[in-house]
């Protein structure tokens, strides 16, 4: 299987206008580089499969990424009946990984940086990482994948929705969640989290959907839970989202912080250009 994007069309097409032989494109939504053939009925892939300039022209305007297999050439999306959405998976930047959307929700800020950067800021909010990490809500995996890069010895990433998990499996960038380190769990973290021990997490990276689509993971409960399994002396990193923004009649940071808080939590503070809020559990921990 082959993915291509936008970014990948609009180079073939300027090839062709050029009359050049061959072009420079990636054919793993931006993990590596691959020289393809031009030929006058399209473009020519590994395994002399070969993509149409019809399609090609089609792939240039469309913000989805696309797969070729066996010739044939298929948006990256479907409808899930179980929860009446769409899933697709979106070409944020050249070279960059792809972020996922959801209905009309997209995972991760595309607009000032791509989803990898945007998951590599979380994680540096609970450096230095170390020993094992939770990883509340699994989405596409970067955050998991950077917790390991950091320097966590185990990561458990939970996710409840399966239809994300598909997105998973096919992008190339979450091949990293096959690491030897990574635990992936599938269920609701809510009640997940109830079968871990006390004191489990050296770091804890929660990064919910929005409140209107899971207010269970803002409440204080979760965030009591999220304290029990934290280590004396362990942080959590807690996305909140753009500053300002309001539900049930209250700011969304404000509301965070003062149940954290609540919940036990201490040196409770924002940290805007990560969009969310740290805070720590008292004590000591090795690291």
């Amino acid at each position: 299987m082959f993915w291509l994007t936008r970014f990948d069309a609009l180079r073939l097409l300027a090839a062709r206008r050029a009359c050049v032989p061959y072009a420079e494109v990636s054919l793993d939504l931006g993990m590596t580089r691959s020289v393809v053939d031009m030929e006058d009925a399209g473009v020519s892939l590994p395994g002399g499969v070969v993509v149409g300039w019809d399609e090609v022209e089609a792939i240039s305007t469309s913000v989805l990424c696309h797969t070729v297999e066996d010739g044939v050439v298929y948006k990256a999306q479907f409808f899930a009946a179980d929860t009446n959405r769409m899933y697709r998976l979106i070409a944020s930047k050249e070279g960059c990984p792809p972020t996922a959307e959801i209905g009309s929700v997209r995972m991760h800020r595309v607009k000032e940086m791509d989803p990898w950067t945007d998951a590599r800021m979380k994680v540096q909010e609970v450096t230095p990482v170390f020993g094992r990490c939770l990883d509340t809500c699994t989405g596409l995996g970067y955050s998991a994948i950077n917790l390991v890069d950091a320097g966590a010895a185990e990561v458990v990433t939970v996710e409840r929705d399966p239809n994300m998990v598909k997105l998973q499996d096919v992008n190339p960038w979450s091949a990293g969640l096959n690491n030897l380190r990574v635990k992936r769990v599938e269920g609701d973290v809510s009640c997940v989290i109830k079968t871990f021990g006390d004191a489990s997490f050296s770091r804890v990276l929660h990064d919910p959907p929005r409140v209107s689509l899971a207010g269970e993971l803002y409440g204080r409960v979760f965030y009591g839970d999220l304290f029990r399994v934290l280590l004396p002396g362990g942080f959590l990193y807690h996305y909140v989202g753009s500053p300002g923004n309001k539900y049930r009649g209250r700011n969304a940071v404000r509301g965070v912080i003062d149940r954290l808080k609540e919940a036990g939590f201490s040196d409770v503070r924002e940290v805007s250009a990560a969009l969310g809020v740290v805070a720590r559990k008292d004590g000591f921990v090795r690291g």
